[in-house]
């Protein structure tokens, strides 16, 4: 069972889907080359949402109290209640990046709670990219919204606060989600007509194909067992993710894919507040990714493919370098 938003076509576009993408890429084959320039006009003007780096953003935005997920970040301009959309452009990082289809989980760690509860996570940070200048002369003005948007939640002196930005050596990053479970819910054939409670079977897109079926979803062998007790009582959530040809990525290329990778990215941030702990708990939402250039190759050495029996690599390299200057000079 499988649950992806599809992109709608204009007869849909009032469609009550809870959490509709932005800026439904389209699918294609072909891959494109999408200027800097461009994303960022798009960042900055197009609907249902707004660019994570406008100036005062947290004097336009409010939580709704009381949400599925939590307290919802929404717009005081729109009348009604939609997700505040955030969006931006940055580099995945390489490290803590668990956008992996089991989320690393371990069954026998009582620590990590349910598989059910899992949520894959990955850390972005401003893109290094020589095209997306703006990402890296932005990112700063991003943390401090995302900072002025977490202080909009009243807080007392001795209450914690898990904030989704994380700081690493090489400076702050920002912690973005998604949750690959979603629990069933009661069916039209129950008797409820409320298009919210329908089953999510009823959104299940066939098109999508075996690589995103929950029988067929790759998770280590730990996991399997785990994953088939779920069949009956949860659907998975494949990442919104859309690689450099608009194609949504199967769950076994999310690592080749995306760690590293440059990405245009959508998110929805969520308030939780835990009385028992007395913390506060923000969570930004994965809503739709669109990977803008590919992951950079990693650094290869020549002493790769060397033979430890024939000698010291780096006395062939010099001997074989006189040869060709040897051959210049005659």
């Amino acid at each position: 069972m499988v649950e992806i938003a599809k992109p709608p076509s204009p007869a849909q576009s009032s469609s009550p889907h809870p959490h509709p993408p932005s800026t439904p890429p389209p699918q294609t084959s072909s891959s494109y080359f999408v200027s800097a320039q461009d994303v960022l006009e798009k960042l900055r003007t197009a609907p249902n949402g707004t660019y994570a780096a406008t100036p005062n953003l947290a004097s336009t935005a409010e939580y709704f109290q009381g949400g599925r997920e939590g307290d919802v970040l929404v717009s005081k301009l729109g009348e009604t209640h939609e997700e505040y959309l955030l969006r931006g452009v940055f580099d995945i990082s390489r490290n803590d990046f668990y956008f992996v289809p089991d989320g690393n989980f371990n069954p026998a760690n009582s620590f990590q709670g349910k598989f059910e509860d899992v949520k894959l996570s990955c850390r972005l940070t401003a893109s290094h990219h020589k095209d997306f200048k703006f990402s890296r002369e932005d990112f700063h003005a991003i943390v401090k919204n995302i900072h002025a948007l977490e202080n909009l939640i009243p807080k007392e002196k001795n209450e914690e606060v898990k904030s989704i930005i994380q700081p690493s050596a090489a400076g702050d990053t920002i912690r973005l989600s998604h949750s690959l479970f979603k629990k069933k819910t009661h069916t039209a054939e129950d008797g409820d007509n409320d298009q919210d409670s329908v089953s999510s079977d009823a959104l299940t897109d066939p098109s999508l194909g075996p690589d995103f079926e929950m029988s067929t979803w790759p998770v280590a062998t730990n996991c399997k067992s785990v994953l088939n007790e779920l069949a009956t009582s949860h659907v998975i959530q494949p990442l919104p993710a859309w690689d450099v040809c608009h194609d949504l990525i199967p769950p076994r290329d999310y690592q080749q894919k995306l760690m590293g990778a440059t990405v245009e990215v959508h998110m929805a941030l969520v308030h939780h507040f835990i009385k028992s702990k007395k913390s506060h708990v923000f969570t930004l939402y994965l809503r739709e990714m669109i990977v803008r250039r590919k992951p950079a190759n990693l650094p290869t050495s020549p002493f790769k493919r060397r033979r430890l029996g024939t000698g010291p690599a780096s006395e062939k390299l010099v001997k074989s370098k006189g040869k060709e200057k040897e051959k210049e000079t005659k």
